[in-house]
């Protein structure tokens, strides 16, 4: 028996065989898929506190009326924004529980639901973004210990010099667009790496 002959044979066959790689691909995208649910569970559980801080300082500053009743209106429509993206969220993390990323078709299963929940996302930040820079006003400029009774109302109702209340309103919306953009570049910052090493993995797979 020519053992040369057997061996060449055997290693030109071993070369053609592509099977352990894709394997080994597929194991690798284990890694990335876990990390995004570990992420969204600790974003829901922080986001959730977040409301609630908001909610108990209330117990803690005292507010005028006007602006007590502004905080709460203004802080409670963005709660509902709030959750409406969490429970996405909680659907995306329970919807993918099972993934395990050993065929390709769960991984593009994986990316689309992840795509799909990170839009959701931008959309209710973007909402977030308008409202809360006026409930934490309130909570500055409304406060009975360090502020006027009139201070927050006079501009809040537009009583004010035309000049201040421009200021003022021109603050409020320069923050609410920081807040939005300073929110989506830690969303793609937390989220985006990952789709880009799970779509890398799905060329390789190709």
């Amino acid at each position: 028996m020519n053992f040369d002959n057997l061996k060449s044979k055997i290693s030109s066959e071993s070369n053609d065989f592509q099977i352990p790689n894709s394997l080994s691909d597929l194991r690798k995208s284990q890694l990335p898929i876990d990390k995004v649910r570990a992420s969204m569970k600790s974003e829901i559980i922080t986001q959730l506190c977040f409301i609630l801080v908001f909610f108990s300082v209330l117990f803690f500053v005292e507010l005028y009326p006007l602006a007590f009743s502004v905080y709460v209106i203004m802080m409670t429509l963005a709660s509902i924004i709030t959750l409406m993206y969490l429970v996405r969220m909680m659907k995306f993390v329970k919807n993918t529980n099972k993934i395990s990323g050993d065929s390709k078709s769960s991984i593009l299963y994986f990316v689309h639901e992840l795509k799909l929940t990170l839009e959701v996302y931008k959309t209710a930040v973007m909402g977030s973004s308008l409202l809360l820079p006026v409930p934490v006003t309130a909570l500055f400029f409304g406060n009975t210990k360090t502020t006027s009774p009139d201070l927050f109302s006079r501009y809040f109702l537009f009583e004010g010099d035309i000049v201040t209340t421009i200021i003022c309103i021109s603050i409020i919306i320069i923050v609410g667009i920081l807040f939005y953009f300073t929110t989506i570049w830690w969303a793609e910052k937390l989220y985006g790496k990952y789709i880009t090493q799970l779509e890398d993995l799905l060329e390789a797979l190709d």
